[in-house]
């Protein structure tokens, strides 16, 4: 692996664990978003005028829902971050889940304090980071 290799790839990985950390702000954002988009003159997407076209103005919101670059990009990561989750969730060690909720949206421990806290090893812990990261990761179509 070249230097530029791992650079990237520390870089992607940096990337998605701010996804990780961002996810609930995200999901809100997604929504209103979405809303600015089928309420009319609401948010970033509506400019406030009334038409004086005949017409259902419906479709053009939802083709606008459908082929907004920021909507889809949003709407990827936020699914390849609750695919992540879903797998966690059910896996047969319950300390995976907490692990990512421990670490990216706590907040309040160091490494060693998650480790004690799930009574596992430091190895434990970055094996289980490193694969819920390799998850949204693959999910995405990034390799790290």
């Amino acid at each position: 692996m070249t230097r530029r290799d791992r650079h990237i790839r520390n870089a992607s990985l940096r990337l998605i664990e701010a996804e990780i950390r961002n996810y609930h702000q995200t999901v809100q954002t997604l929504r209103e978003l979405e809303e600015s988009i089928a309420l009319p003159g609401q948010g970033e997407f509506g400019n406030g005028t009334r038409s004086t076209e005949p017409g259902d103005p419906t479709p053009a919101r939802a083709y606008k829902m459908m082929t907004s670059a920021q909507l889809l990009e949003i709407r990827r990561r936020v699914d390849a971050i609750e695919y992540m989750l879903r797998v966690v969730q059910a896996s047969p060690e319950p300390g995976r889940y907490d692990l990512i909720r421990l670490a990216y949206w706590d907040g309040r421990y160091t490494v060693m304090g998650i480790c004690d806290k799930l009574n596992i090893g430091k190895t434990t812990y970055y094996r289980w980071r490193r694969e819920a990261l390799q998850l949204v990761a693959e999910r995405l179509g990034w390799e790290i």
